[in-house]
């Protein structure tokens, strides 16, 4: 049987032994500090007006569900500028509320554990979150009073955490992508991208957990934070991140041009 011919074009070098050719160290140094300043100082000028539309766009929202006269939006500085938060008085937990709310966390850690069918990354990460809503289910029965933080507190630290996020993606973002032979355009538009989904989630994810704080109780506060918030935002960038990387692959792995062999 005679081989088609027109196989060949279908057909690609074995990725065995192949290597992407190095830019130069001076080269991607360059790149990546480039990127990072223009970002950062877009970030440092804007990052006031995008605080005070999110707090001015969730205030709107919440307001359908809360009267609004108990919405107040204040400022506060970071890094010598102004940015706006929404502050609201919270809840406490009865004690009521808390052994209801102990007995589901225990169930759905024990669930997260004996059930085969949920993957083992997302049964480690819902125990993650059980253990920690159970311990401050715990601290709210003892010493509800010794609880130091409320929802302007909480607000405040939200929004310093999204600003530093900001300035986190296009650093760590070039640094990644400095090993593969792409433009800076694309580079900066992936960027560009990634930027404009943790505005838009930071905001929506914003107006949630200040309905959850202000409707429901103080008692999920460590659960917002420590796993909703900036290991979430972890998770998202690392996902956009391969997903570039493998649009990139994908569109590079029949261009032998931009292969060199590594021996």
């Amino acid at each position: 049987m005679v081989p088609d011919s027109n196989n060949k074009d279908v057909i690609f070098y074995h990725r065995a032994y192949r290597k992407l050719p190095s830019p130069g160290l001076i080269f991607s140094l360059v790149e990546i500090s480039l990127l990072f300043l223009f970002f950062a100082v877009i970030i440092f000028y804007v990052f006031p007006q995008l605080s005070s539309f999110t707090s001015s766009l969730s205030k709107y929202i919440l307001s359908f569900v809360m009267p609004p006269n108990t919405l107040v939006i204040s400022s506060e500085k970071f890094m010598s500028k102004n940015f706006y938060i929404i502050a609201r008085i919270g809840k406490f937990p009865s004690t009521t509320f808390l052994f209801f709310t102990m007995l589901a966390t225990v169930l759905a850690a024990v669930l997260s554990v004996k059930t085969r069918k949920i993957p083992k990354s997302v049964g480690v990460w819902i125990f993650y979150v059980c253990i920690l809503n159970l311990l401050s289910c715990l601290f709210f029965l003892y010493a509800p009073d010794r609880f130091p933080y409320d929802i302007k507190i909480f607000s405040d630290l939200y929004m310093r955490t999204q600003i530093t996020v900001w300035f986190f993606i296009p650093l760590i973002i070039p640094l990644a992508l400095s090993p593969f032979p792409t433009n800076v355009l694309m580079k900066g538009g992936i960027i560009t991208l990634i930027l404009l989904y943790s505005i838009v989630f930071g905001c929506v994810r914003y107006i949630v957990f200040f309905y959850i704080l202000a409707k429901y109780s103080y008692v999920f506060m460590p659960v917002l934070f420590f796993a909703l918030g900036p290991l979430l935002d972890f998770v998202y960038i690392i996902g956009l991140y391969s997903f570039f990387v493998s649009f990139i692959a994908v569109k590079m792995k029949g261009n032998l041009t931009k292969w060199q062999w590594s021996y």
